[in-house]
């Protein structure tokens, strides 16, 4: 029920950020670009880690409510993409994960069974917490419409996978 919630207050910005997007197609000169800072890099590797350990997660877990928060997760995250793309931002690549976030991935790829569980989970609540320390600045002083619009939305949604993410440490 609660990701449903979460899934139908993501869909907004997809529909606002694609009129959004026709709006400012239509009044030529808008400027679209939006600055990659150091923060909003990191960001995109954050994501594009997510992304990447949650498919994998969907293969590779061996707790139900682990390889069920990787699916909804890779879900997420490529509706995010989506969002971005609708709104003209910079999408996130694998090229933009640190070499933490690289080593994390590799570790991932050769762990099995529970060993993969409980590092999947580590580095999720990581991921999670750098997520929303990075999406709350996003929002507090936005770069552009859209990235507020979507750092906005993003904060609670990261606030309840923190959530199911502690709860999922403490039942494996």
């Amino acid at each position: 029920m609660i990701r449903r919630t979460v899934f139908g207050v993501l869909a907004a910005p997809l529909l606002i950020g694609q009129a959004f997007a026709q709006r400012t197609q239509a009044q030529p000169g808008t400027a679209r670009a939006v600055p990659l800072d150091t923060d909003r890099r990191h960001m995109l590797g954050t994501m594009a880690f997510a992304t990447a350990s949650s498919t994998l997660a969907r293969s590779e877990a061996s707790a139900a409510p682990v390889k069920l928060f990787g699916e909804l997760e890779a879900e997420e995250q490529m509706a995010f993409v989506s969002a971005r793309r609708m709104a003209g931002l910079p999408l996130p690549d694998p090229s933009m994960m640190d070499a933490e976030q690289r080593q994390m991935l590799t570790m991932l790829h050769s762990a099995r069974g529970t060993a993969f569980d409980t590092a999947f989970i580590r580095g999720q609540i990581q991921g999670h917490q750098e997520l929303l320390r990075l999406h709350m600045a996003a929002a507090a002083a936005p770069v552009s419409r859209e990235e507020g619009m979507l750092a906005t939305v993003a904060v609670p949604a990261i606030r309840s996978h923190l959530a199911m993410l502690t709860g999922i440490a403490a039942a494996t």
